[in-house]
């Protein structure tokens, strides 16, 4: 074996960390936390073939191409914290199943190929790599990956390329639980195993400058090989710990301020006694820019009014125009209406004079049916002049509710841009008026007389 093969294999074996099996120095968070009380699973989702077995989730049976998913339904609030948990996973040496995976992701994700998930997500997977598809024989594997949404997991060399960290553990077919301690702190991630369920914890994973989304969900899946039977994948006592305390934050502030006395210590021992010219200065530049920012928003504000004010004034001239054309062709409708009334009124007196001239008296019948006839055109004449009028009468409602909306605004608007649409639509409220009363009023008058 070379000696780069063998470094590679060294780093990815478990390093021995110590031998204390405590609960860590935060506070339990119950909305988040994992436990089974009268066959079901408070405040998490079971998704896919995932069942609750005793006091266990049975994630996976044996079953070929088979996958099951469990997400918790609140997210976890809290900047810094830590999920212990145990599995079993057993099945046949020689045929081992896809993998599981450990989520903490912004969103939860639906089933996929990912080890029974999604494997577009944004946040942390740790994935147990229990199928060897690059053929290396270097499986089982666990290993680190954060994703932004946007990567593939490299399925046929083991995430190589894509994973970080991690390290080979053969956790399949141990006989016990093995424990698994997922740590996330100040910007750190640290992941311990528990091979032997003896409280003896192994460094498998460490990773820094690992910014991950607070309010996010955990979630676990895991699948097996399409084509053989594979593994049963179960999971216990899931746990989880906020590790943000009082006593973590004074203990954070009192070494920043530390770090704050010896680097201004530092400055003032080099000669660097410009140090408050150049805070000030910075200072200025804050200020300015949110000065212009202000400006900004300002003129963003009165741009977004004038433009409210624009579409609502030219809405209502539109309505406008459109009700000052009803009593024009109101008219039109009325002028024809008369001139068949006077048609009408015509051949009713040559009938009349015919009758009158022919037969002495007249025929009743015939007269009747003609003055009958007669009383109908004037009872539509009549309907027509109401309508006209009560259609000028909604016209100039809707002028005067115009002017009232217009006065509105003056008062209202305040800026130079909102006093331009004033004026301008002021105008157009005019012309609509003339031509209202053109159209209108003055032919009403002509036609009725």
């Amino acid at each position: 074996m070379s000696l780069a093969a063998a470094c590679l294999l060294f780093s990815m074996v478990p390093t021995l960390v110590g031998a204390v099996d405590e609960p860590p120095a935060g506070t339990l968070i119950p909305s988040v936390s994992l436990s089974v009380e009268n066959g079901a699973v408070a405040g998490w989702d079971l998704g896919e073939s995932a069942t609750v077995d005793g006091s266990d989730i049975k994630l996976i049976d044996r079953t070929a191409k088979t996958k099951g998913t469990i997400w918790t339904s609140q997210q976890c609030h809290a900047d810094q914290w830590e999920a212990s948990f145990q599995l079993t996973i057993n099945g046949d040496a020689e045929n081992a199943g896809k993998g599981l995976g450990f989520w903490y992701t912004t969103s939860v994700m639906k089933p996929g190929i990912l080890f029974g998930s999604d494997e577009r997500y944004e946040g942390f997977g740790l994935l147990f790599d229990s199928y060897d598809d690059d053929g290396k024989n270097d499986n089982p594997i666990i290993m680190g990956w954060i994703n932004d949404g946007t990567k593939v997991f490299n399925h046929d060399t083991d995430g190589l390329g894509t994973r970080f960290g991690g390290c080979r553990a053969k956790y399949r077919n141990r006989g016990n639980k093995v424990g698994v301690k997922v740590t996330y702190q100040h910007d750190s991630l640290k992941v311990l195993l528990d091979m032997r369920n003896n409280g003896v914890w192994e460094r498998c994973l460490v990773k820094d400058n690992i910014y991950l989304s607070a309010g996010s969900y955990f979630g676990f899946s895991a699948a097996n090989m399409a084509e053989t039977p594979g593994d049963e994948v179960r999971l216990h006592n899931l746990k989880v710990y906020d590790l943000e305390t009082k006593e973590s934050i004074k203990k954070e502030e009192e070494e920043l301020a530390k770090k704050e006395e010896e680097e201004k210590k530092a400055r003032t021992g080099s000669g660097e006694i410009h140090d408050l010219a150049e805070q000030m200065s910075g200072i200025q530049k804050d200020l300015h820019e949110e000065f212009l920012q202000k400006i900004s928003d300002m003129i963003q504000r009165d741009h977004v009014t004038a433009s409210h004010e624009f579409r609502a004034i030219r809405s209502q001239l539109s309505d406008t125009l459109e009700s000052a054309a009803q009593p024009k062709e109101a008219l039109s409708q009325l002028k024809d209406t008369i001139g068949t009334l006077s048609t009408s009124l015509d051949e009713m007196k040559k009938d009349l004079q015919t009758l009158k001239s022919g037969s002495g008296g007249g025929n009743n019948d015939e007269v009747k049916k003609k003055l009958d006839s007669f009383q109908n055109d004037i009872a539509n004449v009549k309907r027509s002049v109401e309508n006209q009028m009560s259609q000028q009468r909604n016209a100039k409602a809707e002028l005067k509710q115009h002017m009232v909306t217009v006065s509105d605004a003056v008062e209202k608007g305040g800026g130079g841009a909102s006093w331009s649409y004033v004026l301008l639509f002021q105008l157009l409220f005019v012309v609509a008026l003339v031509l209202y009363r053109r159209s209108g009023s003055g032919e009403a008058k002509q036609h009725l007389v």
